[in-house]
Order: C-alpha cells, then structure tokens, then sequence
C-alpha cells in the first residue's frame, strides 16, 4: 500500500454519493435519493452551504495528522495521503498549502479522451505534476469506470470500438502523465487479459517526468481538432463561437443551450473541412456540454472544444506539424491501430519529410557519442494501404542513415515495424534537424499511427507483435 483515500464518496470522489448511476443501467442496488444531500448542503443540493467542504478537510487532516490514524507512516514517508484534486473540497492550492505531498485523483483523465476543456485541466494539474513536495514526486490517479460507449455500448456504433477506444485512451493517460490508472471490472471484464502488450507499453512510460528517466520515447501521431483555437479556425470562416469569458477558474466557457446551435455549427464546419481525412461527428448533441456529459454520449466526436491539440507522445515531437495531415477512423475496428493517424500534408511531393526531434535527456544525453553501447528499436506502426513506399532515417554515428525502406502490400491493414538501431547519434542531423524522420519516396500518400525508439528487443516493445517484420 503506497497511499490511503479519504472514503468521502464513491472513489473518493467529492460527493457524499452519486444521484445517479451514470452508466445507463439499472444497478442491483438503490442510489441514496437527493433528500440526504439536500440536508447536508452536499454537491448537487443548489445549497450555499460550506458543511460539506469542511467535512471532508477536516476528515482528509485527521487522517494525515491524527497519530490514531495514518499521521506516523504519513511521517515516516511510508504512506501518503490521497485527495480528490477535481472537486470544490480539494483545489490544487489548498492541498499544496495544507497537505503537501499528497497524491492527487485526476478523475477526468482516466476516463475519456478528446473531450472538452482538457488542454485546461492538464495545464492547471502540471505544475504539481512536475513538483516535488516533501522531497517525493506528486503522483496521481484515476479509474475507467463503465460510463462510455466504449465500454457500456452501443457497441454497434462502429465509433464505439473497445480496441479503438482503449488505444487511443492508453496514449491519453500516457500522455497525460497520469501514473495509476485504475481499470475498474465493470468498464469490461476483458480489457486487462485482451491488451496485454498495451499495458506492458504503458508500464514503460507511467509515472516518469523527464527524459532522463525513460528508457524510450513514442509520439502518438494525432491531430486534435479544438474550436476553440480561433487562430486556426477563423470565425470568419468557420463560424463565431459563443462563449463566457466570465468563467469562475478564469478559463473560457461554452455558452449551451437548447436556444442556440453557434457553437455546435462551428464544430460541424471544422469537421467537414476535414472529412475527406474521415472525421465525423456522431453526436452533436455532445459537442457543446461539460465533459461529464460527453462521458456518457452514445458515440464519438472527432473536434470538441479546449480539448488537446497535439499528438500523443513522451519525450518526441514533430519539428514541424504543417508537414503533416491528420487522419481519423482508419481500417478495421477490431485493430487497436486506427483512431487518430497522420500523413504526408502533400503526399504528391516525393521528396516530403516527416521530421521528429528525441528529448535532449534520453539515454544520458544527446547526442550519443561513438563509444556509447546502446541497442535500441525503433517501432513503427504504418497502415499497408497502396503498393507505395517509404523510408524510415535517422541520424547514426557516419550522419543521416537510412535505417529502412518500406514497399507496402496493399493489404489496407495497420502493420507494426521493428529495427534494431546500434549506432545512433541523433543530434539533429537530418532533415529540418531531426533525430529521426519519415521520407516520402513517391506520390502515393503514407498513413502512420506511431513511432516509438526504446530500449530493448523488438520483442520487448512490442505492441502487434512485429507483424510486419515477417512478411
């Protein structure tokens, strides 16, 4: 046992109890109705009443400084207190002024991806990612409960595919840096069993900060579509979007309403710009709400509002993001590869570059000298669609190498890569100052997932076993 949860609500959430299920199924046990929280002033209750907030502080210290109960293991740095850090008891600041060092439940991240305001919650919660409180690093938590389409259905929403969806979930968490990532039975009972080497990739990255921890890194090739970014998207070309500048934390806020369809028409417009990439909005209904109704929509959304930009990815970024297109939707449903994807921006130019730069941390520093002993993959999942090629370089010790040329099969299926690099450098000698990079080799488009560079043997990191390294 590493750390002990306040027990004031249902996964130490901030509530005495939930009104409702929230899942869509009828539980075999009856929820506690709202006369209780209407009495306490709990959450929920429309009450100006403060008992609840001092309840659950005055519970949470007793816990860390009472010696009748976890104060002594609290001390001796054996055990640490754990707080809810998304509801109104538990804001960041209170906890680092009362009970620094604690751990921190970052409900919202461990449940869904691409949902609304979520550039706003992991910029609010790095700060005390990245901090060190009491000498220790400040860890964090959440659970996957059964309360997506993913998870609960409709599973005939083809959107709604469990492979897909914990995929591209895994890549958020990572990313994220959540650290525990708790997967409760009901989100299903074949998720831990069936995606094995997902949670030996995950395992890989949880919990690290910087570079100079890791024994890899990956990028998750994505392009996340937010309406709020009106440099991007033009108001006067995508349409105006209605928000309250007034917002409590400061951060902007949808205006919703039965009344008014601005902003739900400023996201169809950003998706149609794209569907020739296969984005779609399956329910438009769940484009303007909190992210706690988009938890619960009976499909997905491929733009949202606030929500994360960029790829996936620990410790490797693309150079320039204007080389590539993003993709949504691709191949099968039964494959954990298509969900979000990137290619080529110009896949006509033959001599196009997708350029990636390593953390400056990794593996002791970069560049590596020429003495450095370092066996590393490189993981490369590509969709096999087209009979074209490409190549795969990187910057080794004799400068730019190629490490590998690709003639796909047309078999439209996702294909993981895998090559043993010995002689890395990279220090920035390729193109655009990549470490590593994807070079177009004709006027036929390339589609990739991702690409990950770690330690080990392509056995050791990998996700679909090395399909293509056997064909």
């Amino acid at each position: 046992m590493v750390a002990v949860q306040p027990c004031v609500g249902s996964t130490g959430d901030d509530t005495p109890i939930h009104l409702t299920s929230g899942t869509g199924h009828i539980p075999s046990w009856t929820y506690i109705n709202r006369t209780l929280v209407a009495l306490i002033g709990g959450p929920g209750s429309g009450s100006n009443s403060t008992w609840w907030t001092h309840f659950t502080r005055d519970f949470a210290m007793w816990l860390a400084f009472n010696s009748s109960a976890f104060a002594k293991p609290i001390e001796a740095g054996n055990l640490v207190l754990l707080v809810n850090a998304q509801g109104t008891s538990f804001p960041l600041d209170w906890v680092n002024e009362n009970l620094p060092g604690s751990f921190l439940k970052f409900g919202q991240s461990g449940h869904e991806y691409q949902s609304n305001y979520e550039r706003f919650r992991v910029a609010t919660q790095a700060p005390f990612v990245y901090s060190l409180q009491k000498g220790m690093p400040v860890r964090s938590r959440a659970e996957l409960s059964s309360e997506t389409c993913w998870t609960m259905g409709p599973f005939e929403n083809a959107s709604c595919s469990v492979p897909w969806n914990v995929y591209a979930m895994t890549m958020w968490v990572a990313s994220a840096h959540l650290d525990f990532w708790n997967i409760q039975p009901n989100a299903d009972p074949e998720i831990l069993s069936a995606f094995r080497p997902l949670w030996r990739f995950l395992n890989r990255y949880a919990g690290l900060r910087w570079a100079w921890q890791s024994t890899g890194a990956w990028i998750g090739f994505r392009d996340g579509l937010d309406a709020m970014d009106t440099e991007r998207f033009p108001e006067d070309r995508f349409g105006a979007i209605d928000i309250n500048q007034h917002s409590a934390d400061g951060y902007p806020e949808l205006q919703c309403g039965a009344d008014t369809k601005i902003n739900e028409n400023r996201a169809m417009r950003i998706c149609f710009s794209h569907q020739a990439q296969g984005c779609r909005i399956d329910v438009s209904n769940a484009l303007c709400p909190g992210p706690m109704s988009q938890r619960r929509a009976p499909g997905m959304n491929d733009v949202a509002f606030g929500n994360w930009r960029d790829d996936y990815g620990n410790f490797m970024r693309q150079i320039d993001t204007g080389t590539s297109r993003g993709w949504w939707r691709l191949g099968s449903t039964s494959s954990l590869f298509g969900r979000f994807a990137r290619g080529f921006a110009d896949p006509t130019n033959r001599t196009a570059v997708l350029p990636l730069q390593l953390d400056h941390g990794l593996w002791g520093g970069l560049p590596l000298s020429s003495t450095t002993v370092l066996s590393l993959t490189v993981r490369l999942v590509f969709l096999d669609a087209g009979k074209g090629s490409f190549s795969v370089g990187y910057d080794g010790q004799v400068g730019p190498t190629t490490l590998t040329t690709v003639s796909k099969t047309g078999t439209g299926k996702w294909r993981e890569l895998c090559k043993v690099i010995t002689d890395a450098r990279f220090g920035g000698a390729g193109p655009s100052g990549a470490d590593i990079w994807l070079a177009n080799d004709d006027d036929q488009d390339d589609i990739f997932d991702s690409l990950e560079v770690a330690v080990g043997t392509p056995a050791d990191v990998a996700i679909a076993g090395c399909d293509w390294n056997s064909m």
